[in-house]
């Protein structure tokens, strides 16, 4: 790029010929900023894009190819139904499903509260409750799991839904879940007057 400024301020006139040790004075000047710039982008902004895969993305606009209409559909999949458990594994503890009332996340822990005596282990709610099965209890609440043996019934304190449980403790309850927790009571109330 500079040769090629230099050459072309020549040929319009409008400088006389730069000595040698200032061209190589502007090469290296050229050359340390594009290292610097190559630095800033590998450090600054190529970080940002370290999730993002290219692969997968597709245009909006172009829709899926439709299978050609003689091809017989394939059988559905199944899925192999979860086996059922009776006690929770963390870190290496079992904690007995049937004397779990509810489980509460704190920060990076969460508190299980028995029948009898409550505990607190480091680890998740997202992976409990996906040890869990819908026939077992449900989430309310993304801090909370409740167990179905527990639950008496959907209640209000002020002015927000909460899940009332049989010894009276109220458990919130998402805007958000709230038709998923509805249809959830009905469901296990069906089950239980049927059982």
């Amino acid at each position: 790029m500079l040769w090629l400024t230099y050459w072309f301020g020549l040929w319009l006139g409008i400088g006389k010929p730069l000595a040698a040790h200032v061209i190589w004075a502007e090469v290296l000047r050229y050359t340390v900023m594009a290292v610097m710039m190559d630095v800033f982008i590998s450090a600054m902004v190529l970080p940002g894009f370290r999730y993002v895969r290219f692969d997968r993305l597709r245009p909006h606009d172009t829709p899926a190819p439709l299978p050609p209409a003689d091809t017989p559909e394939p059988p559905l999949a199944v899925t192999p139904e979860k086996p059922r458990i009776s006690d929770l594994t963390v870190n290496g503890r079992r904690i007995p499903l049937n004397a779990l009332r509810y489980m509460k996340s704190v920060e990076h822990y969460v508190e299980f509260v028995l029948d009898t005596e409550v505990l607190t282990e480091r680890c998740t709610l997202r992976d409990l409750v996906a040890q869990t099965g819908a026939e077992d209890g449900i989430q309310p609440h993304r801090s909370y799991w409740v167990s179905r043996r527990e639950i008496s019934r959907l209640g209000r304190r002020d002015g927000n839904a909460v899940l009332i449980l049989k010894d009276g403790t109220e458990i919130p309850l998402s805007r958000h879940r709230k038709t998923e927790v509805a249809a959830w009571l009905d469901h296990a109330a069906t089950d239980r007057s049927q059982a």
